[in-house]
């Protein structure tokens, strides 16, 4: 017990028991007991260790818990539905989701890639993971909603003597000047790559 700095007697009062209970489930070879959950939060161990003595003994140390600390899960819209995104912050309905680091923003969202409009850098099909919260720069590339078009936009922005949403296909199609109208939806953080053809 000195090793995780807590007595017996403290460790008997944090999980409400009392310490001849706790002193016959540590001199007992009892693998579980109906306070493992608490004792090991207590101790801050992985309850599976304390009652097995399998696996990670720190829940520090458990893979899962790591990703469940340092990941989030955000949903993955079609481009269609990005522009709900900003005044909802939910899509009903919605099964696709990514996991990201959760130091993305509060209001990250993600959607993949329809046009080739982004080509030869960013292909159809690969995922954009865009934070809302954030303030766009130029040279950014965001996602926008373009009023004279009514459509929601992946595109570089330049911020010169007038704001261009770029794409980078010149060829197939042209910048677009913004309006007072359009309205930035986020900023892209990251682009997962789609290797599928």
């Amino acid at each position: 017990m000195g090793k995780e700095g807590i007595s017996q007697a403290a460790l008997a009062r944090a999980v409400d028991i009392k310490p001849a209970a706790l002193q016959y489930l540590l001199s007992s070879n009892a693998q579980a007991s109906r306070f493992t959950f608490e004792l090991a939060h207590a101790l801050n161990v992985r309850p599976e260790w304390l009652a097995t003595g399998n696996g990670p003994v720190a829940v520090e140390e458990d893979p899962i818990y790591r990703a469940i600390i340092k990941y989030r899960p955000i949903p993955v819209l079609n481009i269609e539905d990005v522009s709900q995104w900003k005044e909802f912050n939910k899509i009903k309905g919605h099964d696709d989701f990514i996991m990201i680091e959760k130091t993305a923003g509060e209001n990250a969202f993600a959607f993949k890639i329809s046009d080739a409009a982004m080509k030869p850098v960013f292909n159809k099909g690969n995922i954009v993971i865009v934070a809302a919260d954030k303030s766009p720069t130029d040279g950014d590339l965001v996602v926008g909603w373009i009023a004279s078009q009514n459509e929601v936009m992946f595109r570089k922005l330049s911020l010169g003597h007038e704001a261009l949403f770029l794409p980078y296909n010149l060829e197939l199609y042209k910048p677009i000047t913004m309006t007072k109208e359009d309205i930035i939806l986020g900023v892209a953080i990251e682009v997962r790559v789609s290797l599928a053809a």
